[in-house]
C-alpha cells in the first residue's frame, strides 16, 4: 500500500508540474476555444467533467463526512 500512495504522490506532483508548466507557456482561452469548437474537443471536455461529477459522488457515497 505504501508504495501504490508514492506512485499516486509522484503522479500528482508530475500532473501539477504539467499544468503549471502548460499555464505558463501557454495561451489557455486561445486554445480553450480551439478545443471547444470541435466535435471531438466538446466530446473531450464532456467526458472531463462527467468523470469529475462520478467521483465526486462516488467519494461523497462511500467517504465519512467529517469537518475540522
Amino acid at each position: 500500500m505504501t508504495f501504490l500512495r508514492f506512485v499516486l504522490v509522484a503522479v500528482s506532483v508530475g500532473f501539477i508540474a504539467l499544468c503549471v508548466s502548460a499555464g505558463v507557456s501557454g495561451d489557455f482561452m486561445g486554445e480553450f476555444s480551439s478545443i471547444s469548437s470541435t466535435p471531438w474537443g466538446k466530446v473531450s471536455l464532456a467526458d472531463l467533467y462527467l468523470g469529475f461529477f462520478v467521483i465526486g459522488i462516488i467519494i461523497l457515497a462511500f467517504e465519512p463526512f467529517w469537518i475540522g
